[in-house]
């Protein structure tokens, strides 16, 4: 069989249908009451050379708001579908195995690189990108407010503007690895 990422896939479920990535790119959606497909999408077709490189996963948990579902994949794309029928409504170049989130205008990646990045939800295209955590190991971002949160493997979490992308602070843990993403509890962030 072919190559695919030793990473837990993660699901989404909204409003009776779960939302779930599988291996070559392609993400379902499928009734939460008796498993029926509701509808299939392919992210994107993996290419290269080898199998290391045709490695091409939707293994992050994908977002999901009224209208809209977005997913990426693994060494693929960014994609956002409707909700109710699957049709694309835009897709990006990008690679990650990290979870997305939103808010009501934009979409939140932190890429494979490190990079963490902000679409616009609507056209898909790139409002900023943050590189200065580029290879740090950074986690899926959290948005609370106008603030995006990330942590990085010296145990680092940093805190982004959302609207610019700017880093406004950075606070020290124990210097552990921080894996899993922040969560938002009584309006504070908590990392693991």
């Amino acid at each position: 069989g072919s190559l695919s990422l030793r990473q837990p896939y993660a699901l989404t479920v909204d409003d009776g249908v779960v939302y779930a990535g599988f291996s070559g790119a392609r993400l379902k959606a499928l009734s939460l009451q008796n498993g029926e497909l509701q509808w299939e999408a392919r992210l994107s077709r993996s290419m290269g050379a080898n199998e290391l490189e045709r490695l091409n996963d939707v293994v992050a948990a994908p977002v999901v708001d009224a209208n809209q579902v977005c997913a990426v994949a693994y060494q693929g794309r960014l994609a956002c579908y409707a909700k109710n029928t699957g049709a694309l409504l835009w897709s990006r170049e990008a690679s990650s195995y990290q979870a997305l989130t939103m808010d009501a205008t934009q979409v939140y990646l932190t890429d494979d690189m490190g990079i963490v990045q902000a679409f616009n939800k609507e056209t898909g295209a790139t409002n900023w990108k943050q590189d200065k955590l580029f290879a740090r190991q950074v986690s899926a971002p959290l948005i609370l407010d106008s603030t995006l949160y990330v942590g990085d493997y010296q145990g680092y979490v940093y805190a982004l503007d959302s609207q610019t992308g700017a880093l406004v602070a950075r606070v020290e843990t124990d210097g552990s690895p921080i894996k899993t993403p922040a969560q938002a509890f009584n309006q504070q962030v908590v990392v693991q």
